[in-house]
């Protein structure tokens, strides 16, 4: 429950700061089909880069904070077949960006970003944290130099995207992803245990 609690106090502070900052429009994952999403306590972190500013095809998707769009729903899907759904899921910086902007957001809240994000470490205590993509894995290491807990997965969404892609190992983007999500299950398990 102190976690709980830590997480709420945390998101309030984010929320606040982000508003003072300008920003109109944040995520945190929500709760969904049993995963916890940025209410995960267990110790374990999965963390995307940033969120998307929510456009597909050039058009404005729904504002409708409960209904996850299909690349999200992959990972809640695979978060919670892996033993995942009580991890905590968040990004490095919570500002939506479209992806031509993410740098420089990132860039302008890089020193509060990476404060929330170790706030976010010292609530959780992971034994393994999951970077969803090779830019989140790349400010993570910047983070947390030489942190032999961190891990990285293929971006879910570029996963779901080329779903049917024959990669040059013959397997598709997807079957990859179901594949490191699982092996991060089984490490996830492990870690428990030992733990």
């Amino acid at each position: 429950m102190e976690k709980r609690k830590a997480l709420a106090a945390l998101r309030a502070r984010i929320e606040q700061s982000l508003r003072a900052r300008g920003y109109l429009s944040w995520f945190f994952p929500p709760r969904d089909d049993g995963v916890r999403g940025w209410e995960g306590t267990a110790p374990v972190m999965l963390v995307a880069l940033n969120p998307s500013a929510g456009r597909r095809r050039g058009r404005k998707a729904p504002q409708n904070p409960g209904k996850l769009d299909a690349a999200l729903s992959l990972l809640y899907d695979q978060m919670a077949r892996n033993g995942l759904a009580d991890a905590h899921l968040t990004d490095v910086s919570k500002a939506k960006a479209k992806n031509s902007e993410a740098d420089v957001t990132l860039a302008i809240l890089a020193g509060v970003s990476k404060r929330w994000f170790l706030e976010e470490v010292r609530i959780i205590r992971p034994r393994l944290i999951i970077a969803l993509e090779r830019r989140a894995t790349t400010m993570l290491k910047a983070w947390l130099p030489g942190d032999p807990r961190l891990r990285e997965v293929s971006n879910y969404s570029w996963a779901w995207r080329f779903r049917s892609r024959k990669l040059k190992s013959g397997i598709t983007p997807l079957e990859r992803f179901k594949r490191e999500m699982k092996e991060m299950g089984l490490e996830a398990r492990d870690r428990r245990r030992v733990g």
